[in-house]
């Protein structure tokens, strides 16, 4: 199976409130709690595509936020970041945010409950561990932090002025950190996103990895790492299963997205990672980035999908989707915090407006069974009606996946309301056709990779600047996966060089049927060396042709 994680952040994903104040607390903005994951919000997750949800900011941290109730009162205006806090100033271990429990005095129960239905959906429970720093003041009772963990002067790093550095050169700091490991996954937990794992030893990982999965041989280490010349370093001696692709193909992309860069770059992506590439953690969105959606990048997340076809179908590492980015969440919002800087804040009491809206629709659309909307009753994709018929070339039309003129057309007589709905599920169909294709294809799911783009320079019929192309291969099917970057169609012309036949051993076809995966179009091709493939792309748009190789 390959990893698909859904990435949430549990204080915003079941808060409502569509009047939120900027730095408002949580009596007057609300806040979202563990129980809003029912059976319903997790089976929504998982029509995506999902195979795992890391929850975000699960552990107990420092918030302006008094809860004297179950002993936990605010903590000082001075060590917090906005009203709620940031969910990497952890203050207790050993214990979950009460902010997030329905019955805060019994917070961890809730937690429980939490993963007994994550599993029970057929779903991943990863949360974070936060190895560099605690809050500034650490209260936990259980194994507490005494200054023999901290540097002197519990310093911190950068502009972290809310936590304390923990010392590694004590050998008790380690001790204590395992034994939280060893803690949250004896209560379920399958996999950890080590948060900046680089800025602990690398010796405390190859001492600790081991250890932990000893007694729990399937859990997942996930390092945010952002030095590309260490992740040996890290994947050979720390242990870690996956890392962080930040500063490698997502930079790349978001740079191709605004225009900075060629398309062609996205090559030099997959060759400066040597062994490597096989334990990256592909994401175009995570609570530290801008959102696609927002105006510091597309403006709309339709123009991110040749992107995102990309990130999912260059190779079998795993992908990773922030909750809002299949909506097309904008991040444009002054939460209070930070400000409008195209982020959704993790240091405040806020809604966030795709997801709140999404909830919103899918409420009504119990009531109102008749709503014809192509998508099933967990808001996924139904297949097209009819027969996909044969055409000379294919599109990447988002108009065969949805149906977004008649969604909720007779809800409202607001024409822009009505074209935002319309376009937020049109992308979420996308989102849950391509990543349930992750693994429903072999050659995605573990298939072998080439790229084309060294036989397809600069030519009336492929620009570099803005198309991108590769074959993905596994037995019994050969992907060819083009995109097109630029606002304009392009009818192009793909070679595919005799290197590839000999490499992926594929067979030459006079005359093989294509499909296009995400629309389910066809499309007749030859499959020859020196015999271009002909596809015609919309702009913002990619095709996924897949071609069998045997009956």
């Amino acid at each position: 199976m390959r990893p698909v994680i859904y990435q949430v952040l549990p204080r915003l994903f079941g808060n409502d409130n569509a009047h939120c104040v900027p730095g408002g607390n949580a009596a007057v903005n609300g806040c979202g709690k563990l129980a809003d994951f029912d059976e319903e919000a997790l089976q929504e997750i998982r029509s995506l595509g999902a195979t795992h949800v890391w929850y975000t900011g699960l552990p107990d941290h420092a918030t302006l936020t008094d809860h004297s109730l179950c002993h936990r009162p605010a903590d000082s205006p001075t060590a917090v970041k906005g009203q709620a806090g940031s969910p990497y100033a952890v203050r207790d271990w050993y214990n979950i945010a009460p902010d997030l429990a329905v019955h805060p005095r019994q917070r961890l129960r809730e937690f429980d409950a939490l993963v007994r239905r994550t599993h029970a959906c057929g779903l991943g429970f990863i949360m974070d561990f936060v190895p560099n720093h605690t809050a500034a003041r650490y209260v936990g009772e259980k194994q507490p932090f005494t200054d023999e963990n901290y540097y002197p002067g519990h310093i911190h790093d950068g502009d972290w002025s809310d936590t304390a550095k923990l010392n590694y050169g004590s050998r008790d700091t380690w001790n204590k950190m395992r034994d939280i490991l060893l803690f949250w996954a004896a209560r379920g937990v399958d996999g950890f996103r080590c948060d900046m794992a680089e800025l602990v030893p690398v010796a405390f990982w190859q001492w600790v990895v081991p250890q932990v999965k000893k007694e729990y041989p399937s859990l997942l280490f996930i390092g945010e790492v952002y030095q590309p010349w260490r992740y040996e370093e890290f994947i050979q001696q720390g242990g870690f299963d996956y890392l962080y692709d930040k500063v490698g193909l997502y930079d790349t992309l978001v740079a191709i997205l605004r225009g900075w860069q060629p398309a062609s770059d996205i090559t030099r992506c997959w060759q400066t990672l040597g062994n490597a590439g096989p334990h990256m953690l592909h994401f175009l969105e995570n609570h530290d980035e801008v959102r696609l959606a927002s105006d510091f990048i597309c403006r709309n997340g339709l123009y991110a999908l040749p992107a995102m076809i990309v990130t999912a179908c260059m190779d079998a590492c795993p992908l990773l989707v922030y909750f809002g980015q299949e909506l097309g969440e904008r991040g444009m919002e002054a939460e209070g915090f930070s400000g409008i800087d195209g982020k959704t804040s993790i240091f405040d009491y806020c809604s966030v407006p795709a997801i709140r809206e999404w909830r919103r629709w899918k409420k009504e659309e119990q009531t109102e069974p008749s709503a014809t909307a192509k998508v099933d009753r967990k808001g996924k994709a139904l297949p097209c009606s009819g027969s996909p018929k044969e055409e000379t070339s294919t599109h990447a039309e988002l108009s065969d996946l949805d149906n977004k003129k008649e969604f909720k057309r007779q809800r409202t007589e607001d024409g822009r309301q009505r074209t935002e709905e319309g376009e937020r599920l049109a992308l979420r169909s996308f989102y849950a056709r391509l990543l349930t294709l992750c693994n429903e294809s072999p050659a995605l799911r573990e298939g072998r990779f080439f790229d084309l783009m060294y036989v397809n320079p600069y030519s009336p019929d492929f620009d570099p600047r803005y198309h991108y192309t590769f074959l993905r291969q596994a037995e019994g099917e050969l992907l060819l996966i083009v995109v097109n970057f630029a606002s304009t169609p392009a009818a192009l012309r793909v070679n595919i060089p005799q290197h590839a036949f000999d490499y992926l051993s594929l067979p030459t076809l006079a005359r093989a049927q294509a499909t296009e995966l995400l629309t389910g179009s066809t499309l007749g091709i030859v499959l020859q060396p020196g015999m271009p493939v002909s596809v015609s792309l919309r702009g913002h748009s990619g095709a996924i042709l897949r071609i069998p190789l045997k009956e």
